[in-house]
């Protein structure tokens, strides 16, 4: 329901994503395929685990670290120096 999230944490940060149906949103359907042998019909959004593929219709917003070469971009892995 607006507004609510999804957040999938990983070992690896870079995979990290989080999913967010915003206020002007409407009730969304995500489903969240574990195994190949799950079939849905009926949805707004898809995270298929299984061929590491997502596929979001609708209002919602979809945010990740920013990455250059697979890995977190530069910018935000960079501590300061004091």
């Amino acid at each position: 329901m607006p507004i609510g999230s999804y957040y999938y944490n990983d070992p690896l940060i870079e995979k990290d994503f989080v999913i967010t149906v915003p206020k002007e949103g409407k009730e969304y359907r995500l489903c969240l395929k574990k195994s190949v042998m799950q079939k849905f019909s009926s949805y707004d959004g898809l995270v298929d685990y299984t061929q590491k593929n997502i596929q979001l219709n609708g209002i919602v917003q979809y945010k990740r670290y920013p990455l250059k070469d697979s890995r977190i971009s530069a910018l935000l892995a960079k501590g300061s120096k004091n």
